[in-house]
């Protein structure tokens, strides 16, 4: 596959998304006007299940989690706090 990158072709290697050293999400961020304060919810690719945090902290905690629990044991998925 190729792409555009500043004008220029790239040659952009695909990932087989079922390797345990891969992993791929949609990321949606948005602010609650009343109480100030930044959401967050990750959709897998892969799977579509969707995770739901109630701050960028919580969502940054799982991810690390993810990528710790995948380097000791690639089958795992963490659940969503």
């Amino acid at each position: 596959m190729r792409r555009l990158d500043a004008g220029k072709e790239v040659e952009m290697n695909l990932v087989d998304p079922s390797r345990a050293d891969y992993h791929s999400y949609l990321v949606r961020l948005w602010r609650d006007r009343a109480q100030h304060t930044w959401h967050a919810s990750l959709q897998s690719t892969a799977t579509r299940q969707i995770y739901h945090f109630v701050s960028v902290e919580a969502l940054v905690a799982f991810l690390v989690a993810r990528l710790s629990e995948s380097e000791d044991d690639p089958s795992n998925e963490p659940s969503a706090p």
